[in-house]
C-alpha cells in the first residue's frame, strides 16, 4: 500500500514539474521572441514574426501590448506576429487552440486603448471567433471607434448564436448607427427568422434611413418592399431611390427562389414607378430573366427612351423567350415608322422567319425611314434623296446606319464629278448635328470639295474660336481637326494669291493641331513660301552667325569678353587664347525659332558662345527684344550691352524682356549664351512696344 501511494505521489510530482518545465520554456521562449520583434534590425523582427505560430494564445495578449507601446517596427512586426498566430491556430484539427487563441483576442481588444490596434485585433477575432466570444463582439457594437469592425468580425460567425446577439441589438439599441450596422449584417447572413424583427423595425421606426435600412435588408431575403408599407408621395427622391432599389433586390432573389411570377410583378412596378434608366433597365432585363409575358411590350415601351433604349434593343435582340419573334412580328404591324424601322433590324438580327416577307413590303413603305432601312438590310442601295433625309432625321436605330450610307454615296460622288450635289449633302448633313465620327467624315469629304461656297461655310464656323458663342455646337477636337484641314485646302485653292497666303498663314500660326499647321505649311511652300516664314511672322530671328565655344569652366564667361562686342559684325575671325575662332552659318525653321547651340558647337559644356545676327529696318523705332536662353545670356543691340542673366535654366520662349531703339536700316544683334551642363539653345523674337511680333518675313 505504501509503495502504491509512495508511486502515485512521484507520478504527480513528475508531471507536475514537466508541466512546470513546460512552462517554463514557453515562457522563455516568448520572452526571446518578444525581445526579437523589438529588436532595432528589421530583418531580425521578420524572422522573429514569421516564426510565432506555434507561440498559440498565450502569446497574444503580450504581443498586443508591444504593438501598443512598441515603436512603429516593434509594433508593426508583433501586430504581424498576431495574425500568425491566429492563423496558426485556426488550421483544421485545432479547435481548442482556436478557441484559445479567440479568447485571447477578445481580452486584447478589451483591455487595448489605442484604436487602430483595437480594429486590427477585431479582424483576426473575426477569424477565429466562435458562440464564446459572442457576447464581447455584441458588447461593442455601439463603440464608435470600432464598432463597425466589430459588427464585421460578428458577422463572420455562423450559427444561431450569433444571429440572435445581432436581432437582441437591433431591438435593444436606439443608436441609428448600430441599427444600420446590424440590418446590413443580417442581410449579409440570410438568416430567415431575422425578417420578423426586420419588418417590424421597418413599419415602427421614427428614424427613416433606419426604416429605409430594414427594407432594403429585407430585399435580400426576397421580402417586397409593398408588403412592409406603400409607396408614399411623401417619399423625398433619395428615399424613391431606395424603395426601388429595394425592390429589385427582393425581385432578384424571388427570382433565385423560382417564384417568376412574383418577380414580373416587381419589375413592372418598378418601371411604373421609377424613372431612373438604370431602374427601368434592370426591370427590362429581370423581366426577360423570369420569362415574363410582359417583356415584350415593356422593352418595345422603352426603345427610344433615353438610357434605357440600347438596353431594351439589345436584350429584344438576344432573348431566347419562345414566341418572341411571332410578337415582334406583330408589334411591326401596328407600330408607326420610326418602331418599324427598329424592329427590322431587331427581327433581322434575330434571324425572324417572317424577316423576309416584312423586308419585301417594307420596302414600298410610304415613311422613308422604313424605306431605306428595309432597302440597306436587303443591301441594296436606298435613293439618295431618301437617305438624306433618314441621315438628317432618323432615330437612333436608323440614323447612324443611314449616315454611313450617305458618306459612302458622297465618296464615290466626289471622282465622279457630282462636287456640287456632295459638297451641299455634307454641309447639310453637318447642319442636322452629327457624331464625332460622321463630323470628320464630312469635313474630311468637304477637304476635298474646296472653293468658295465650301469656304463660306467654313468661315460660319468660327473655326478659330476656342468655344463658339453662336452658330452650331461646339465640335469635338477630332471634328475641330478635320474642319480645320477643309479650310487649309480652301485657302491653298483660291485663286487670289495673296489673299491664299494670309489665310494658310492664319492657320498654321492659329491653328493647335500639328496636322493642320503642317499641312498649311506645305501649302505655302507650294506656294514659293518657306516654312521659315511663319516663325519671322511672330517676330523670331531664325538665321544667326555662331563663334565659340569659349571656356566656361567655373561658370566665369559672364561679364568676360572673349571678343569686341562693342565692334562686332559677325564677319571677322576672333583669336583667342592662341585659337582662331570662326563664325558658322546657323538657321531654323522651326516655331518657336530656336538654335540649338549642343549640336553645332563641340565641347558642349562648361563653355559659352556668341550668335550674331542683322536686323533691317526703314525707320527708327523701338521695339522689345524678347529672349529665351538656356543657360544664361547678355545681349547687345548696336554695339551696346543691354541685358545680362546670369542663371542655370531651361529655356522658356519669351523669358527675358529687353526693351531697345533701333535705327533706320540695319542693325546689329549680338548675344552671348552661357552652358554648363546638359541642354544648350536660344531664341530671340522682336515685338512692338505693346508686345505685338513684329513680322520679319516682310
Amino acid at each position: 500500500m505504501r509503495n502504491t501511494q509512495r508511486r502515485v505521489y512521484t507520478t504527480g510530482f513528475l508531471m507536475a514539474a514537466c508541466a512546470l518545465a513546460c512552462w517554463t520554456a514557453r515562457a522563455v521562449e516568448l520572452n526571446d521572441t518578444l525581445a526579437r520583434i523589438a529588436d532595432p534590425n528589421a530583418d531580425v523582427r521578420a524572422e522573429a514574426w514569421k516564426s510565432a505560430g506555434p507561440l498559440g494564445a498565450s502569446a497574444i495578449v503580450p504581443l498586443a501590448r508591444l504593438a501598443e507601446t512598441g515603436d512603429p517596427g516593434a509594433g508593426g512586426a508583433a501586430l504581424r506576429a498576431i495574425g500568425v498566430i491566429t492563423a496558426h491556430a485556426g488550421r483544421p484539427g485545432a479547435p481548442d487552440e482556436r478557441n484559445a487563441a479567440a479568447q485571447a483576442l477578445a481580452e486584447a481588444v478589451q483591455t487595448s486603448t489605442d484604436e487602430p490596434l483595437r480594429r486590427e485585433l477585431l479582424h483576426y477575432l473575426g477569424l477565429a471567433a466562435s458562440d464564446a466570444e459572442v457576447p464581447v463582439l455584441a458588447g461593442l457594437l455601439a463603440d464608435p471607434a470600432v464598432g463597425e469592425d466589430a459588427r464585421i468580425a460578428l458577422e463572420r460567425i455562423p450559427g444561431e448564436t450569433a444571429t440572435r446577439a445581432l436581432m437582441d441589438a437591433l431591438r435593444s439599441s436606439s443608436s441609428e448607427d448600430v441599427q444600420l450596422r446590424v440590418t446590413e449584417a443580417l442581410a449579409r447572413r440570410q438568416a430567415p427568422e431575422a425578417i420578423p424583427v426586420l419588418t417590424e423595425l421597418a413599419q415602427t421606426s421614427e428614424n427613416r434611413r433606419v426604416g429605409f435600412a430594414c427594407l432594403n435588408a429585407l430585399g435580400a431575403f426576397g421580402v417586397p418592399p409593398h408588403r412592409i408599407f406603400a409607396r408614399r408621395p411623401s417619399f423625398t427622391p433619395e428615399e424613391r431611390v431606395l424603395y426601388v432599389q429595394a425592390a429589385l433586390e427582393a425581385a432578384y432573389r424571388l427570382r433565385e427562389q423560382g417564384h417568376n411570377d412574383e418577380a414580373a410583378e416587381i419589375y413592372q412596378s418598378v418601371a411604373a414607378y421609377s424613372n431612373e434608366p438604370e431602374h427601368v433597365s434592370e426591370s427590362i432585363l429581370g423581366l426577360e430573366a423570369a420569362n415574363s409575358e410582359a417583356f415584350a411590350a415593356q422593352a418595345l415601351g422603352y426603345l427610344f427612351h433615353p438610357g434605357v433604349s440600347t438596353v431594351a434593343f439589345r436584350a429584344l435582340v438576344e432573348a431566347r423567350q419562345e414566341g418572341l419573334n411571332d410578337k415582334l412580328a406583330r408589334a411591326y404591324e401596328q407600330s408607326e415608322p420610326p418602331r418599324k424601322a427598329a424592329l427590322l433590324q431587331i427581327l433581322q438580327q434575330r434571324n425572324a422567319e417572317s424577316v423576309s416577307r416584312l423586308l419585301e413590303a417594307a420596302r414600298a413603305d410610304e415613311a422613308p425611314e422604313v424605306r431605306v432601312t428595309a432597302t440597306l438590310l436587303s443591301g441594296e442601295a436606298p435613293p439618295f434623296e431618301d437617305l438624306l433625309i433618314v441621315a438628317r432625321t432618323g432615330s437612333e436605330w436608323t440614323r447612324p446606319r443611314a449616315l454611313d450610307a450617305a458618306f459612302e454615296r458622297i465618296a464615290a460622288m466626289i471622282p465622279a464629278g457630282d462636287t456640287e450635289a456632295a459638297r451641299a449633302a455634307c454641309i447639310e448633313l453637318l447642319g442636322s448635328g452629327l457624331s464625332e465620327k460622321h463630323a470628320v467624315a464630312a469635313f474630311a469629304a468637304l477637304e476635298q470639295l474646296p472653293g468658295e461656297a465650301t469656304a463660306v461655310y467654313l468661315d460660319s464656323l468660327n473655326l478659330w474660336q476656342p468655344q463658339p458663342a453662336t452658330g452650331p455646337p461646339a465640335l469635338t477636337p477630332a471634328g475641330l481637326e478635320a474642319a480645320q484641314c477643309a479650310y487649309v485646302a480652301c485657302a491653298a485653292a483660291d485663286t487670289n494669291p495673296d489673299a491664299a497666303k494670309e489665310r494658310l498663314f492664319h492657320a498654321a500660326e492659329t491653328s493647335s493641331f500639328a496636322q493642320v499647321t503642317n499641312l498649311a505649311l506645305e501649302k505655302l511652300a507650294a506656294l514659293g513660301i518657306s516654312r521659315k516664314a511663319l516663325a519671322q511672322r511672330q517676330g523670331f530671328l531664325t538665321d544667326w552667325k555662331l563663334l565659340g565655344p569659349f571656356p566656361n569652366p567655373d561658370g566665369t564667361a559672364f561679364n568676360r569678353s572673349f571678343l569686341d562686342e562693342t565692334a562686332c559684325t559677325g564677319s571677322d575671325p576672333v583669336d583667342f587664347e592662341g585659337k582662331t575662332y570662326t563664325w558658322l552659318a546657323a538657321e531654323t525653321d522651326s516655331v518657336p525659332a530656336a538654335i540649338g547651340l549642343r549640336a553645332r558647337l563641340d565641347p558642349a559644356e562648361h563653355v559659352a558662345a556668341y550668335a550674331y545676327a542683322e536686323l533691317s529696318f526703314p525707320e527708327a523705332r523701338d521695339v522689345i527684344f524678347q529672349i529665351g536662353s538656356d543657360d544664361g545670356c547678355e545681349l547687345w543691340i548696336n554695339g551696346q550691352r543691354l541685358h545680362g542673366t546670369n542663371a542655370a535654366r531651361g529655356m522658356a520662349v519669351d523669358e527675358d524682356k529687353v526693351n531697345a531703339s533701333l535705327t533706320a536700316g540695319v542693325n546689329r544683334v549680338l548675344i552671348k549664351v552661357l552652358q554648363g551642363a546638359a541642354d544648350w539653345q536660344f531664341c530671340v523674337r522682336v515685338t512692338g512696344r505693346d508686345s505685338q511680333p513684329i513680322d520679319l518675313s516682310r
